[in-house]
């Protein structure tokens, strides 16, 4: 459930990255449209809010390569799928 873990953000994230600090650098992120990392390899960024209420995301470069690999593989031809 999006609320509890919004409100366990600290307690569930396991890269030490605090709920306020990412949120605040998410929001000045969007309003600058400048993109920064929070700590590191650690990105942070905030869903569309959809359901009403926006999240909090925190990503490392190797999930964002592993997302964007997926969605590569989801684009591609099912052409090459047959040379597997």
């Amino acid at each position: 459930d999006k609320a509890f873990m919004m409100s366990h953000f600290n307690e569930l994230n396991t890269q030490g990255v605090d709920r306020d600090e990412a949120l605040a650098l998410a929001i000045e992120s969007e309003k600058t449209r400048n993109f920064t990392e929070l700590k590191g390899e650690i990105a942070v960024g905030l869903s569309s809010g959809t359901s009403g209420h926006r999240g909090l995301f925190i990503t490392t470069e190797k999930e964002r390569s592993m997302w964007a690999a997926a969605i590569l593989a989801k684009m591609l031809p099912t052409y090459f799928s047959l040379f597997q």
